[in-house]
């Protein structure tokens, strides 16, 4: 039995942010379900983050976006 990680993600700089960042969330969920994500970002890529949400809760991904 184990208990469900929790990992904070900053979404709001680097290169191709946040795509690169979802893809990694969503990569690593493949192999791994028991992870929760606390996507932090920035308000400006506002409705980016809000389309990922929508696709990562199809992917049954347990995750919350901090704008």
């Amino acid at each position: 039995m184990s208990d469900m990680i929790k990992i904070a993600v900053d979404a709001m700089g680097g290169d191709n942010s946040p795509k690169k960042v979802i893809d990694g969330i969503i990569l690593n969920h493949q192999s791994n379900k028991d992870i929760f994500f606390k996507i932090f970002g920035d308000e400006q890529k506002k409705l980016v983050e809000i389309s990922m949400k929508l696709f990562i809760q199809k992917m049954l991904l347990k995750v919350q976006i901090v704008l």
